[in-house]
């Protein structure tokens, strides 16, 4: 099954019933599949009807023993019609998704349009890419990929309901950097939906992506039993119409992550002003000096249509970082306040050990603390 194999798929729409556990595997080593173009060619999950053991497009295996190396999909449309599943509605826990990897190197998903994801209960993730960090370098991109058209009626089930479109993060247990494994030009739009909460994306490098309409945009948890040590680089993005936060770094544990780097540059964040806790870049931690390094540079965190000019309360911030052993933040322009009062909720600081700042300021001209 491993055999280097090509498949070409002619325009049109094709029903598949994807990966059934311990029965069907559709994921395998040196496969590749290639479509005519994102809706020309057509691949429709079908007939899921406990999606513990289905309900998926493209699946592999039971668990991170089963490794994938050399795998990709790329010009296609990947339709995990969940609301048309016989387990839709009928009180089985678990999501639809397009291609879920437990620990793969060297994958590819490209030029994919990703619709009709979502879940009975339990997180969802559309395309979750788990890299296997033995290697240097896992290799593991999404590009050029659209994610829209979320399903509705969504539910929690016994567990949750919670959505992240697009995931690349290491098999529990690892520590390793991801390399240049990352999503890049991918476009997340409209994902709110009914779910509980839902995030564009977790990845350690989001380069070049467009996020409208959702809870969070770039969402990235820190937990040391999944890594020590890990570069995180969010570049170029445009992060618009979310509910709660443009671009979160978040560790989670009690314990410093030491050698932790985090850039954030080049980002525009719009925050819905309808809610009022909205943050537009935020790295925190529980735990003084979490983190090792942060550097923000030439982020702009702003609102549409001049109405940040009536934000007077102390809720809505556009940066705020703690817990943090080095700070560097250098021409970010924040238009979040007309209020002089609020510019400590404009660069928000807290437990900062070093903090270099260069150059920050409001659209009126005053400098940010």
């Amino acid at each position: 099954a491993n055999i280097p194999t090509k498949f070409i798929y002619a325009p049109g729409t094709y029903e598949t019933e994807g990966w059934r556990r311990n029965v069907r595997d559709t994921i395998f080593s040196n496969h590749h599949h290639q479509g005519a173009g994102q809706g020309v060619t057509t691949l429709r999950l079908v007939n899921a009807a406990n999606p513990f053991n289905d309900g998926r497009i493209f699946g592999q295996g039971n668990n991170a023993d089963d490794k994938i190396d050399n795998f990709s999909v790329n010009g296609m449309t990947l339709d995990c019609n969940a609301q048309a599943q016989p387990f839709w509605g009928a009180g089985n826990n678990g999501p639809a998704l397009a291609v879920f990897i437990y620990s793969g190197t060297n994958i590819r998903v490209e030029d994919c349009r990703i619709i009709g994801f979502g879940t009975q209960g339990g997180e969802a993730f559309p395309v979750g890419l788990l890299y296997d960090s033995s290697f240097p370098d896992p290799n593991i991109q999404v590009r050029d990929c659209t994610f829209t058209e979320p399903a509705t009626g969504n539910a929690a089930g016994t567990s949750v309901n919670l959505l992240t479109s697009c995931l690349i993060i290491p098999v529990a247990g690892n520590t390793a950097d991801a390399g240049n494994s990352g999503i890049y030009n991918c476009r997340f739009i409209n994902l709110t939906s009914d779910f509980a909460q839902s995030f564009g994306c977790q990845a350690s490098i989001v380069e070049g992506c467009y996020f409208d309409g959702m809870s969070r945009g770039i969402y990235h948890e820190i937990q040391p039993i999944s890594f020590t040590s890990r570069s995180i680089r969010f570049t170029n993005n445009i992060i618009k119409n979310f509910r709660d936060r443009g671009i979160n770094v978040f560790q989670i544990a009690e314990s410093p992550i030491r050698d932790t780097q985090v850039a954030i540059h080049n980002n525009l964040v719009i925050p819905t002003f309808a809610n009022n806790g909205s943050l537009g870049i935020s790295v925190a931690t529980q735990t003084q000096d979490g983190i090792q390094s942060v550097f923000a540079t030439n982020n702009e965190v702003r609102f549409e249509d001049g109405l940040g000019q009536i934000a007077t309360t102390a809720s809505p911030r556009g940066f705020s970082f703690s817990g943090i052993e080095n700070l560097v933040t250098m021409n970010n322009l924040s238009t979040l306040y007309d209020n002089p009062g609020q510019l400590g909720k404009e660069m928000e600081k807290v437990n900062i050990t070093n903090d270099t700042t260069v150059n920050n300021f409001r659209s009126n001209g005053v400098a940010l603390p």
